[in-house]
């Protein structure tokens, strides 16, 4: 698949607006439980990451597909093996 990522805001003429900001990308693990009524409640949320992926509108697109990649990447793998010690595997 393709990674890509933008933020263009329109005023009421139709014009576009170019970010200038940071955009960050936060990497979570979280349960999903039913309560005794029956609802589902979140578990602890847990950052699977100390630092954020950031990346800004001047950044060349491909290297901030590689960058957040490789970030991603790394995330799953962690995510992925929390899952699998929540399960006692």
């Amino acid at each position: 698949g393709q990674v890509f990522c933008a933020h263009e805001r329109r005023i009421s003429d139709g014009s576009a607006i170019r970010a200038t900001g940071v955009i960050a990308c936060a990497a979570m693990y979280y349960t999903k439980e039913a309560s005794g009524s029956g609802e589902t409640m979140i578990g602890e949320v847990v950052p699977l990451s100390e630092d954020p992926f950031t990346l800004t509108y001047s950044e060349d697109p491909t290297d901030v597909e590689r960058r957040f990649r490789d970030w991603v990447n790394d995330r799953v793998i962690l995510g992925l093996d929390r899952w699998r010690k929540a399960l006692g595997a």
